[in-house]
């Protein structure tokens, strides 16, 4: 496979430092761990032992512990900032506060990075955004109570916007056209989630966690700072054409010196128009385009981060539940992949609306199974489905045009914020509830009926100014 794409040196050099800032990326996850939180049980003899737990609404436990004399904790998987700070019931809520203000810090890094990115450029902005982020990292393991630690997460929340806005322009302006769906699929977030689960586990505790994750990305750090280049596409756009031509040269000599195609060789042009966010609503045709592409990241940052930040809440082993859903995310990614290259009739469309119909015709005739049992082990075979139709979106809607100044990125930061506060309330207890599973599939079945009977599709957001 790596004759067709022209893979050489640099080429696997960029893939692995993507990868390990994918690493970092999954700081996203991390309120999985620090907000985890632990069973109690009321041991004074007071309370009803025939009742099931997982039976019980949050509400109700909170009311049964609070009325109990001697109140034990289980030994968690993982030691999370709920216990240590004793966040627990009616104090719930300020951990899922530090977890929005992490996300508040993606929104907020994603328009300013972005901004910077364009101005000073790819390498300085991306150093300084994932620098920044490590020691913020490293800080939260100090945090002496909540509300600092959740400054020091809003932080990170900016770097991880650094990361997928400014860094991922960065190695896409270094790397071919058609070797990114391919550096999507076999470099991903699955692979960065399991080994950011390890990396928890390991730790067992959220201090020492905080800050070995955060180190998780110092090899891309070190290749910016000593390795890489400013991108010549980038020298280009400003008019500096000297620069630009030496660091061609530095990339060709880091790819291997290979013949004339290469990495290394640059065609002067001239720039082209810089998009804002302004142009998103400059017509009625643009602005329903945007509406859409909206709606398209609100289902899937609903699917993808209501299932993740509640992942721990799932019956069953806490890290092999991680882990299981990762495999699924990284293996789904590659056939996908796979079905594309090889398989000339698979249509990107139906791919991408199929897998929307499945979650929600199975939520739809499971949602009223009230057995602790079965509900767990749907909870299982829904994750693998949902993970399964998100990564059919993830690859296939286009990518951030390599000037940096695409669309996409502007679409995608007013749908995470939502999203993700909504995926910190739908589920509530110890076993997922119907409703928010309901809401999350029809909003995808929504797009998918838009995008079905021709009101967007591929070729109408191929044409979309500043996507390919």
């Amino acid at each position: 496979m790596a004759a067709p794409l022209n893979i050489n040196r640099l080429h696997c050099f960029s893939f692995l430092l993507w990868q390990f800032a994918l690493f970092y990326c999954c700081q996203q996850i991390f309120p999985i761990f620090y907000n985890y939180t632990p069973q109690r049980e009321c041991v004074d003899g007071s309370s009803n032992g025939t009742k099931i737990l997982c039976e019980l609404s949050t509400e109700q436990q909170c009311q049964l512990l609070k009325n109990c004399s001697n109140v034990t904790v289980e030994d968690p998987p993982f030691h999370s900032m709920v216990e240590e700070f004793d966040l627990y019931c009616d104090r719930a809520y300020d951990a899922t506060l530090a977890a929005t203000i992490q996300f508040l810090g993606v929104l907020f890094g994603t328009v300013t990075y972005g901004h910077l990115g364009d101005h000073f450029g790819r390498r300085p902005t991306s150093f300084f955004g994932i620098f920044v982020g490590i020691i913020a990292g490293i800080s939260t393991g100090f945090a002496p109570s909540w509300q600092v630690f959740a400054v020091m997460r809003f932080i990170c929340g900016t770097s991880v916007a650094c990361i997928l806005v400014v860094f991922y322009t960065y190695i896409v302006e270094l790397i071919r056209p058609e070797q990114r769906v391919f550096m999507r699929s076999f470099f991903n977030w699955g692979y960065a989630r399991v080994v950011f689960t390890v990396v928890c586990m390991l730790c067992d505790h959220w201090r020492s966690a905080s800050i070995a994750t955060a180190l998780l990305a110092s090899p891309t750090l070190l290749a910016i700072a000593f390795l890489l280049p400013e991108t010549p596409k980038w020298y280009i756009s400003k008019g500096r054409f000297a620069d630009a031509k030496r660091a061609a040269a530095r990339l060709k000599y880091l790819s291997g010196n290979e013949d004339e195609g290469s990495t290394g060789e640059i065609h002067i042009a001239h720039p082209g128009k810089a998009y804002t966010i302004k142009d998103l609503l400059a017509n009625s045709t643009i602005a329903t385009r945007t509406l859409i592409l909206c709606s398209l990241w609100f289902a899937t940052s609903l699917s993808a981060f209501g299932s993740d930040l509640n992942s721990g809440n799932l019956l069953g082993d806490f890290y092999v539940n991680q882990i299981a859903s990762a495999a699924v995310t990284a293996f789904a990614k590659i056939f996908v992949f796979l079905l594309d290259t090889y398989w000339t009739s698979f249509d990107r469309r139906k791919l991408h609306q199929f897998p929307q119909v499945r979650p929600t015709a199975i939520s739809e005739v499971f949602h009223d199974n009230k057995n602790c049992l079965n509900s767990f082990n749907f909870s299982q075979v829904l994750v693998i489905i949902c993970y399964s139709a998100i990564m059919c979106l993830q690859i296939f809607v286009p990518d951030s045009s390599c000037d940096g100044k695409s669309a996409r990125d502007w679409s995608s930061v007013f749908s995470n914020i939502m999203t993700v506060s909504v995926g910190q309330f739908c589920f509530i207890g110890y076993r997922p509830s119907g409703l928010p599973l309901r809401i999350t599939c029809t909003a995808r079945l929504t797009t998918w009926t838009v995008r079905l009977f021709g009101v967007i599709g591929i070729d109408v957001i191929q044409a979309f100014p500043g996507f390919r």
